[in-house]
């Protein structure tokens, strides 16, 4: 199961329960999205600077161009694979 799924039924219990469990999976909500994995897309995207062209990314979580290729996302944070 991934995280996405897993996320989904907890918010689908999340009605059911009492204030103290709803307190316990919103925690656990928050848990797995912080350990999304993403990857960069080239987007053929260019920008001309002083030094030569630099390809653009694109995040696959949040979807946000970047200049860099980084272990993290600049705009969200997500951690980045370093293959897709």
């Amino acid at each position: 199961m991934k995280n996405e799924e897993a996320i989904k039924h907890i918010e689908n219990i999340i009605p059911y329960v009492g204030e103290n469990v709803k307190e316990s999976l919103n925690m656990a909500i928050k848990v797995l999205e912080q350990q999304k994995v993403g990857h960069w897309i080239m987007t053929n995207d260019y920008f001309t600077g002083a030094y030569g062209d630099i390809d653009y990314v694109e995040c696959s979580c949040c979807h946000e161009d970047s200049l860099e290729e980084g272990d993290y996302c600049p705009n969200c944070g997500v951690k980045m694979k370093s293959e897709v």
